[in-house]
């Protein structure tokens, strides 16, 4: 009887730790992200799901890529879709052995989203009014000061040559070099005037050293840049530069990496190689800025 007694015992506390687990898993808090969380099944997908932030990371990727795919030609819908596929795949394999896996996952996101939201920006034209003149040289002006460095300010990449081909030097210039990341990170285009003035046209995507440019005809050039996608791999992108602005030609899926393909290796050779453009990065004290190669 004592023992029948005991059997109960423990079959009751058995029951309360399985229901008491249970209670615990499904009071976890989902959060709503751009995929359906209930069917999680990755490690960096139930991460995801757990917290706000990422969940809220992954909606805004979601938002751009929705509008990218509406956007695009038919005939990239298929290449777009699988390069996507690919980037999901290795951030799942990427974080899941992270130490740190929601800041894996959020600087993943946060390169992802730049590549998206620099594809919008690259298609601005005339945004900027006539009348929006700088009276001198954009990159001679120091960025905010930096707090906990006396006398130093942010610093940024620089490009300068006629990427117009009107016979007058324009500038690119980037804001704060810490913003980059490995795919790149923004440029914005500085139309030079004959008076010594500029006017901004809009923006590109880049990696500081790879960016070619190209003369075409006059009073138009062609910039080709590259950024980075996922392991090995990345796009190229063409784009026509007018006194309208930036417009984009063409968008191609490659793969250069040490295990790539070798057209795609000897096609970012003789893109970014000798034929690179040659960047600079700033060097400010005391609100003076000086420019120096970037290596």
């Amino acid at each position: 009887m004592i023992e029948r007694n005991v059997i109960r015992i423990i079959i009751s506390v058995i029951t309360i730790v399985a229901l008491s687990a249970t209670i615990s898993i499904s009071s976890e808090k989902q959060y709503e992200a751009g995929f359906d969380c209930n069917k999680a099944k990755s490690k960096a997908e139930k991460t995801i799901c757990s917290n706000s932030s990422l969940a809220a990371l992954d909606k805004r990727l979601n938002f751009h890529y929705q509008k990218l795919f509406s956007s695009i030609p038919k005939s990239e819908v298929n290449q777009f879709k699988d390069d996507q596929r690919a980037w999901l795949k290795s951030r799942d394999a990427t974080c899941a052995n992270s130490k740190t896996i929601s800041d894996c996952i959020k600087d993943a996101y946060d390169q992802r989203i730049d590549l998206f939201e620099s594809w919008s920006l690259s298609v601005r034209t005339n945004h900027f009014k006539e009348d929006y003149i700088l009276l001198k040289d954009p990159s001679l002006i120091p960025l905010e000061k930096i707090p906990e460095e006396p006398g130093r300010s942010r610093e940024r990449y620089r490009l300068v040559a006629d990427f117009n081909n009107d016979g007058i030097d324009d500038v690119a210039l980037s804001y704060d070099t810490s913003m980059f990341g490995n795919a790149g990170g923004h440029f914005f285009l500085y139309l030079g005037k004959a008076d010594g003035t500029y006017r901004e046209i809009g923006a590109f995507f880049a990696h500081p050293l790879a960016i070619n440019l190209k003369k075409t005809i006059k009073g138009e050039g062609t910039i080709t840049t590259y950024a980075h996608s996922n392991a090995g791999s990345g796009y190229i992108v063409e784009e026509r530069i007018t006194s309208a602005g930036l417009f984009v030609m063409n968008r191609k899926l490659i793969q250069p990496g040490d295990a790539g393909v070798p057209e795609d290796q000897k096609l970012y050779g003789d893109l970014f190689g000798a034929a690179g453009m040659k960047a600079e990065i700033s060097e400010t004290k005391d609100n003076i800025v000086t420019w120096k190669p970037l290596n």
